[in-house]
């Protein structure tokens, strides 16, 4: 199977219901005691406080829902470190383990503790500094949640540190084990049997391990192209017998090239000819970007390659899809193809909600008529020039 069959888009398949998890311990005592003065306030009734216990197990899988989601909250956290280079490793397509490490600044000692607790981030305390929020990451979830679902590991060091630091974690998110260890300034975190704790789930996963592993490269594309001045690169380990096989999935330069650059090294120079820049402005807000030119053989019959960015976090935008879709079809006159884009809204903070879902995908603006217009203005524009 060669690289481009391979990220071919394959049929969605049905998930079954996942089975209920073993129960892990509760994550801390004062919380437990919250339950149960909670539970004594309610009386008699059948209504009773779950318990933290519980809520957590329920609501773990809805942060990480597959391997995709998993790669997309530890890039994020590897961004926001300040990495200038994050290597993705797989092995078994990720089922077996999914590994994240970077060159940003790594976990400082006295933060260790809380580093995968529910609720614990260093990067949001107030639910009014949302609006002035610059990271990917600020609920305090992924870790947590991934504990709770497979086999966490987390290794790091920082610039002031002697030596780093290993740490394993238990399924409430406190940490099990911690281990003095030689590695260079960053962090590298690993999630070994991803949905162990469920069991329909698992086999699931199993079953549709090579699409769920393309999810995740064109996840790890997308950072690739919106984050270019970091250098991104992604293998796969497979076994074969007592033999394993080492696969290069994804490498890219980084540096100062921008979107011209990043699209050259995960799609190729022939992608790139067939590129036209975009860029507008107006009522606050800046697009750019790049897309296909409106000429004969150029775009593609799927939207594979569409990728939407709000101040530089993958989006999910349909009416701004159907947009530039619409817009490309009339000037094409093709009414089945579909534009290689990359478009940025840079906007601020107060302009939209990113708090809408877990994953952080779905956005709201305050004003998304005038974007869709100055985006609309500017596609007439250009395909009228």
């Amino acid at each position: 199977m060669d690289f481009a069959e391979f990220c071919a888009p394959q049929p969605e398949r049905q998930r079954s219901e996942p089975a209920a998890p073993p129960v892990p311990r509760a994550a801390a005592s004062q919380t437990a005691r919250t339950s149960a003065a909670s539970s004594e306030a309610a009386g008699n009734g059948r209504i009773k406080n779950m318990g933290a216990s519980t809520a957590m197990r329920i609501c773990s899988d809805q942060v990480v829902v597959d391997m995709r989601s998993a790669l997309k909250e530890l890039v994020e956290n590897s961004l926001d470190a300040g990495a200038t280079k994050v290597e993705l490793r797989l092995k078994e397509h990720g089922t077996e383990l999914l590994e994240v490490c970077d060159n940003g600044g790594g976990i400082p000692a006295n933060d260790l503790d809380g580093i995968a607790l529910r609720h614990h981030t260093s990067k949001l305390q107030t639910f009014d500094g949302l609006s002035k929020l610059s990271s990917f990451g600020f609920r305090g979830e992924a870790l947590n949640s991934l504990a709770a679902l497979g086999t966490l590991t987390i290794s790091t060091r920082t610039a002031a540190d002697k030596v780093g630091t290993l740490l394993t974690f238990g399924r409430d998110g406190a940490v099990a084990s911690r281990t003095p260890l030689a590695r260079d300034v960053g962090t590298s975190v690993s999630v070994a049997n991803l949905f162990e704790p469920f069991p329909v789930r698992r086999r699931e996963l199993l079953r549709a391990a090579q699409a769920e592993m393309r999810k995740m490269l064109a996840a790890l594309q997308a950072y690739s192209l919106i984050c270019h001045t970091v250098r991104f690169n992604c293998s796969h380990t497979t076994s074969k017998g007592k033999a394993e096989s080492r696969t290069s999935l994804l490498q890219t330069e980084g540096g100062a090239g921008g979107y011209r650059s990043a699209v050259a090294s995960v799609f190729g120079s022939k992608q790139l000819r067939e590129l036209t820049p975009l860029s507008a402005q107006g009522g606050g807000l800046e697009v750019s970007g790049l897309l296909s030119l409106p000429r004969a053989g150029f775009g593609r019959r799927t939207s594979d390659r569409q990728y939407l960015f709000v101040n530089r976090r993958p989006v999910d935008f349909p009416r701004l899809s159907r947009l530039i879709n619409d817009s490309f079809r009339t000037a094409t006159a093709k009414s089945e193809c579909f534009p290689f884009v990359i478009l940025n809204v840079q906007a601020p903070g107060e302009a939209f909600d990113v708090n809408v879902t877990p994953d952080k995908r779905t956005v709201l603006f305050s004003d998304e008529a005038s974007l869709l217009n100055l985006v609309s203005d500017m596609l007439a524009a250009l395909f009228t020039a």
